[in-house]
């Protein structure tokens, strides 16, 4: 039995929600947690899910849910979201960016919980990406870097910093 994940947000969270479309893929989708939004509605319809607006809809059985809905930091309740969420025992993996305090909190809560929890940089994990760390891996085989210009927004400094360590 494949386990069943949540999405949580649907404008960023259509890239995780299409992820379910792929053949074999090893997780069943269980249902959209969202405020309701017709996007949201029609994201759950096309989808054949259920929408959950509170987390005290979700199903006891559902123990996965990725938190694609912003943070504080960029003014949206995704850490409220995934601290709720692991306080009713579910694993989260959330998406970048995420305010200091807010994955302070969030750490903290999955301790507590005794659930897991993991902040994506995403990007790291597409085609583009993997193929640009490979040929980086590839350079550096033969000769070591003097230096480093990158520049990104605030919105994807996390995932940058990641590829960077990569």
């Amino acid at each position: 039995m494949r386990p069943r994940v949540l999405v949580a947000g649907t404008k960023f969270g259509q890239v995780y929600l299409q992820a379910f479309r792929q053949p074999d893929f090893p997780f069943e989708l269980a249902g959209i947690l969202a405020a309701g939004s017709e996007r949201s509605v029609a994201c759950a319809r096309h989808y054949g899910v259920p929408l959950w607006t509170d987390v005290t809809q979700v199903p006891d059985d559902v123990r996965l849910a990725c938190v694609v809905i912003r943070g504080g930091l960029l003014g949206g309740p995704g850490g409220e979201v995934a601290r709720a969420l692991m306080e009713r025992g579910m694993h989260v993996l959330q998406e970048h960016p995420l305010h200091h305090d807010e994955l302070v909190e969030c750490l903290r809560t999955a301790n507590r919980a005794g659930v897991v929890y993991h902040l994506n940089s995403f990007y790291v994990h597409t085609a583009p990406v993997r193929r640009f760390l490979a040929a980086a891996r590839a350079l550096l085989a033969r000769q070591p870097a003097r230096y480093v210009d990158a520049a990104c927004g605030f919105q994807v400094a996390y995932a940058l910093l990641d590829i960077l360590g990569q």
